[in-house]
């Protein structure tokens, strides 16, 4: 069993950022994969979109990656 440790917003904030920055290379992952699992973010584009999310990258990392946790 897979339990979710997330904050509903916090992956809406995420979606929003990557579904408008990031579609081109996500859909590139998509096509490589298994190949290619893997998807860089750069922190300054964070930083620059959205401040208030980046700071939380900064100050609570574990908050702000959403974490799956397996019993």
């Amino acid at each position: 069993m897979v339990r979710l440790l997330k904050d509903e917003s916090l992956v809406a904030q995420w979606q929003k950022f990557l579904e408008e920055n990031y579609k081109s290379e996500i859909e590139t992952v998509g096509l490589e994969y298994p190949k290619n699992r893997s998807l860089y973010v750069d922190y300054w584009d964070v930083d620059k979109i959205d401040p208030k999310l980046a700071e939380l990258l900064l100050n609570q990392p574990y908050k702000a990656v959403i974490m799956v946790k397996k019993p």
